[in-house]
């Protein structure tokens, strides 16, 4: 329960419990209440005061305390132009979530988090393998276990042939028949397609020749960097599933409160 101001969350509370004594779930909490009576009584308070402005003000103040927050910390000119959008986003939910800015999580977020927590996963046992390499290398050990990368030209020249041959197919089709086999061919070629991407991606760590050390340690910073960029991106989206930060991003009375710093990036 909300205790700030001395207890007058507390006031507020027993209000809202006498409010609703003897109502329905689907009665209005304050039935005597309309937005142009309330709007009337704000502005005798201050000209051109409104429900709207009011809300826009508390939404406006909150971005401002929370980006100033993060300006704050002393690690903050550290900061790259990703953990920066990071922490403008950061704000921006709690400016989402105080204006109740909510959606519901679709089955494309599902997966799309699901894809990525398993490309971490991936670029993760790419970096163990690769620290394996370097290892051996520096030590100057076996290098006949050492993976190398298999050429994907031919993969590749095989899906082009199957989406050319696809479309072809969907451009002649007249018959239903003709249109199913098109429709067909058409997925399979995509599948193809995803699959030769997964492949290139599952071995994007590796050489096509045996690398030096130097080649092996740089790739070894270049996977530390990818994995912490994911890690990021992941948990960033998942955070902000169930909140929609476009509608306050959009607005025009917060986007000036963006400080100078956020847009150097």
């Amino acid at each position: 329960m909300y205790t700030e101001n001395n207890g007058m969350g507390e006031q507020v509370y027993k209000n809202f419990k006498a409010f609703c004594k003897k109502k329905k779930s689907s009665e209005e909490v304050f039935d005597d209440l309309t937005p142009p009576i309330l709007n009337a009584h704000l502005k005798n308070i201050m000209d051109g005061l409104t429900a709207k402005v009011f809300r826009t003000y508390n939404a406006s103040k909150t971005l401002q305390d929370e980006l100033l927050k993060t300006e704050e910390l002393p690690s903050f000119h550290k900061l790259t132009a990703v953990e920066k959008v990071v922490e403008y986003n950061n704000a921006n939910r709690q400016v989402a979530i105080l204006c109740n800015h909510q959606r519901s999580v679709s089955k494309a977020q599902e997966t799309q988090l699901e894809n990525i927590g398993t490309k971490l996963e991936t670029l993760k046992k790419q970096k163990k393998e690769l620290k394996k390499i370097l290892k051996v290398l520096n030590t100057k050990g076996d290098t006949k276990h050492i993976k190398l990368k298999k050429s994907s030209k031919e993969l590749d020249e095989k899906v082009q042939k199957a989406l050319a041959k696809a479309k072809q197919k969907k451009e002649s089709a007249k018959t239903d028949e003709e249109k199913i086999a098109a429709s067909k061919a058409d997925e399979k070629a995509k599948q193809m397609k995803r699959d030769a991407t997964a492949l290139k991606f599952n071995q994007n760590h590796l050489w096509e020749k045996l690398p030096t050390k130097e080649q092996a340690a740089k790739k070894v910073t270049s996977w530390t960097a990818k994995i912490n960029k994911m890690e990021m991106n992941l948990k960033h989206k998942d955070d902000n599933k169930e909140v929609s930060l476009g509608t306050s991003k959009v607005h025009p009375n917060l986007i000036f409160l963006i400080p100078v710093m956020y847009l150097h990036i």
